[in-house]
């Protein structure tokens, strides 16, 4: 339970901040009255006599000032308003049998709450679970739900990392949501942001040395992980995620962007948060998986402990993703001159990382360091992702690049893959509305200079306004292709009934790739893709040796151990 913050406890609410650099603070409860808060070293606290759910209140600053909690479950007026007092246990849950799912086992689904749906709400995507336990996945992995300014944004500008976005529904609506993913057998998987905090109704400043002055970010503030006071900070963020955990019965933590966290501490902040996330899974007997972005390629973060590492679960790769992408597309700019197809997808099959430890002309420096010894299934792999089509000029998706039979072939190698699959709200059924950068701040001048930034990181071109223009045009259609998403239903239901795999080898030329996979029931599977023109070979597998044809895209024949596949067709032999 929170320590910080407001909290109901009996018939009382008590009152705790850490606010070093305030000399004195006051409480105000709207429509109650005004309250001393009594300091203890670097602590103010009171104890209200009185249950004081539903009221709001400010801390009063000693310059005068109105601000939220530090530690605030919600606003509801947003970040310039007041902290609303709740008692988090009285929500009623009707998961007690639920188990959360090895990660092995997972098909992780990324959504955007505000985008997903017309309404923009947990209650309207609520609506739609349902849907996803028919689609297969078994994770739903939500973008970051701290509170920030304005009505829309990715989730990445939050400032108030306790509190659930207002325009997004409040707590209870939140619990509602992953309770009624629970009842359908699936995970919820939550998008948290400790590399730095958002550029508008950021008031942690005004109560201590949240952040640092020794390291400069390109996103907004970084918090101080390793200077002066620094263990309180730590301690307020590790809270944070074990209070997602607990208090919303959140499965899986996705840390993001962690390159970003500058942490010169003996122990690393990654290190010390895991470890405790672990520590609560032994004494509540609950499985939670700790997941992370990384650009730098560093298997320290999965590795076991005795192997120097962080023994964080697993970590998403985007060289996957970029070796796959420019195999389908042919694209290869900016960060995509680095890869070179199928070669490179070959590797990013067998090893992980493409960039182990080797050079890279983007970069101008070696990438990455050695995979030998982590698993497979500790990488998380995609065709599509929030990143990868939202920072695209025009956010387009790959239903804009390329042809159905393309998007099927896609669609195999990555839920087929020996990895971890995630797939994109709306991919499994050709969604054709981008999914474009969006923000909406209230500082019109910030707001144009973002605009200029992501320009220039466009190369100048004519890109589209940042803000509710936006938004709209990223809404789902959900205008379903049926012959795309019974495609995706099917390899995610064979997927799973064959998990987990137990082995890899990896076949390839300048034109296909073929791999096989042993399935946990101890027989081989074939998966085959081909890129190029209508080729005709013997089967190249070492194990995979049956004569049915499965989840053919294209013309495909198999006549003894001669293998027909015309341009731009997948199959799976068992």
């Amino acid at each position: 339970m929170l320590e910080l913050g407001a909290n109901i406890r009996g018939g009382k609410t008590d009152f705790k901040v850490w606010a070093p650099w305030q000399g004195k603070l006051t409480l105000e409860i709207v429509d109650v009255g005004v309250f001393p808060l009594e300091r203890e070293g670097d602590f103010f606290g009171a104890s209200i006599p009185k249950n004081l759910e539903g009221a709001c209140y400010y801390l009063l600053l000693e310059n005068g000032e109105r601000r939220g909690d530090p530690v605030s479950r919600y606003l509801p007026e947003g970040v310039f308003g007041p902290t609303q007092i709740l008692d988090p246990f009285t929500f009623k849950w009707s998961d007690q049998g639920w188990e959360n799912r090895p990660l092995v086992e997972l098909v992780f689904y990324e959504v955007h709450i505000g985008a997903a749906t017309r309404e923009g709400t947990f209650e309207a995507l609520m609506k739609r679970v349902p849907y996803f336990k028919d689609l297969g996945i078994n994770c739903l992995e939500l973008m970051p739900l701290g509170q920030f300014s304005g009505r829309w944004n990715w989730g990445y500008d939050g400032v108030a990392p306790y509190a659930v976005q207002n325009s997004y529904g409040d707590p209870e609506s939140l619990k509602r949501l992953i309770d009624a993913c629970h009842s359908h057998g699936i995970g919820c998987a939550l998008d948290l942001v400790y590399n730095h905090v958002g550029p508008e109704g950021n008031f942690l400043a005004d109560f201590g040395p949240y952040f640092t002055g020794r390291y400069q970010g390109e996103w907004g503030n970084m918090f101080n992980f390793d200077g002066a006071e620094s263990h309180q900070v730590r301690d307020y963020l590790i809270q944070n995620a074990l209070y997602w955990i607990e208090e919303f019965h959140i499965d899986a933590l996705r840390l993001d962007a962690v390159h970003r966290i500058v942490d010169m501490s003996a122990i690393h902040f990654l290190e010390e948060l895991t470890e405790r996330v672990q520590h609560y899974c032994s004494q509540s007997k609950r499985l939670v998986h700790v997941l992370a972005e990384n650009d730098l390629n560093d298997t320290r973060l999965i590795r076991k402990k005795e192997f120097c590492g962080f023994e964080l679960s697993a970590v998403w790769n985007d060289d996957f993703h970029h070796a796959l992408h420019v195999t389908a597309t042919g694209e290869q700019q900016k960060y995509y001159l680095d890869f070179h197809g199928i070669k490179d997808l070959d590797k990013a099959m067998q090893k992980g990382y493409v960039y182990d430890g080797r050079y890279s002309s983007f970069r101008k420096k070696v990438q990455g360091n050695s995979t030998d010894q982590v698993t497979l299934n500790q990488f998380i792999v995609f065709s599509q992702n929030h990143d990868q089509v939202g920072n695209r000029p025009f956010g387009e998706r790959l239903t804009d690049l390329l042809n159905m039979n393309q998007l099927k072939i896609v669609a195999l190698l990555t839920l087929l893959s020996p990895s971890i699959p995630l797939l994109f709200m709306g991919e499994e059924y050709g969604e054709k509305h981008p999914f474009l950068y969006f923000i909406d701040f209230s500082d019109s001048k910030l707001m144009q200079k973002i605009y200029a930034a992501r320009q220039k990181e466009c190369e100048n071109k004519e890109i589209p306004h940042l803000g509710e223009e936006a938004f709209l045009q990223s809404h789902l259609s959900w205008n379903i292709s049926e012959e795309l998403l019974g495609f995706y239903k099917e390899l995610i239901a064979f997927r799973r009934a064959h998990l987990p795999f137990q082995g890899v080898k990896v076949f390839s030329s300048d034109s296909w790739i073929a791999w096989e996979l042993k399935s946990v029931h101890d027989w081989w599977i074939g998966c085959f893709c081909n890129f190029g023109q209508k080729t005709e070979l013997s089967l190249p597998f070492s194990h995979a040796r049956g004569e049915n044809l499965l989840f053919a895209v294209g013309h495909c024949d198999l006549k003894g151990k001669e293998l027909t596949l015309n341009s731009q067709s997948g199959v799976i032999i068992v």
